[in-house]
């Protein structure tokens, strides 16, 4: 019998090692199911923001990032580190294109298809528009602020345009997604990306799928012992 597993995937998603991570993690899913090893997870989305994201919204970046993370002298090692990172998880990232968007109309718009008739218990389907939205704010350099971004992201995945445009015209969702992405930052640290298995284990980073397969073998229902 195998073992279901929780995982609380805390991530922003103007954030280049979420994106990594949670990829890294799909990529470890599926290592384990051709393997048979006896482990199924549920991925739960969790918003969060990026320490200081609020005061480079809308600048170029390279700038931006440089700012944000203190090391301006060294953005130019950092974006090549990360477009070598991204390439072996199968991310072809802009890093430098475009400029840093407010990912709360983002975050907002994850929440809502939390809770929508399209979503299912394992998360797959958030996880399918999840990417969406870092395939286009980071493939595609696109400002994942603008709602019409955002209806084209989430049609990608097979929601209604229309309804998903009213939604974001709205204010519906926001107070309770910014609370939410505060408290899952004092969660995470203030680190992204962090996921949180069964509500006890955290496992901060991009890590490699080969961490991520070796902790689910740990985890799996061991067989019974022959007497």
């Amino acid at each position: 019998m195998s073992r279901k597993i929780k995982i609380d995937l805390i991530v922003d998603t103007i954030c280049p090692w979420s994106f990594m991570g949670k990829r890294r993690l799909e990529q470890a899913l599926k290592t384990v199911s051709e393997q048979g090893i006896p482990v199924e997870a549920s991925i739960r989305y969790c918003p969060m923001l990026l320490p200081d994201e609020r005061t480079v919204i809308g600048m170029p970046r390279a700038a931006g990032y440089a700012k944000m993370t203190g090391i301006p002298e060294g953005v130019e090692e950092e974006t090549k580190r990360v477009d070598a990172e991204g390439a072996k998880t199968g991310i072809h990232f802009k890093a430098t294109g475009g400029v840093i968007s407010d990912s709360t109309n983002s975050h907002r718009l994850l929440e809502w298809a939390q809770s929508r008739p399209e979503a299912d218990p394992d998360g797959k389907f958030v996880m399918k528009l999840l990417d969406s939205i870092y395939v286009s704010y980071w493939e595609r350099a696109e400002d994942i602020s603008q709602i019409d971004v955002l209806v084209q992201c989430a049609k990608e995945v097979g929601l209604d345009p229309d309804t998903v445009k009213s939604f974001l015209e709205s204010d519906e969702l926001e107070r309770l997604t910014t609370t939410k992405a505060w408290a899952n930052g004092q969660r995470a640290g203030r680190e992204a990306p962090c996921f949180v298995i069964e509500g006890r284990i955290k496992v901060h980073g991009a890590r490699d799928p080969e961490l991520w397969v070796d902790l689910f073998e740990r985890l799996a229902p061991q067989p019974a012992s022959q007497s």
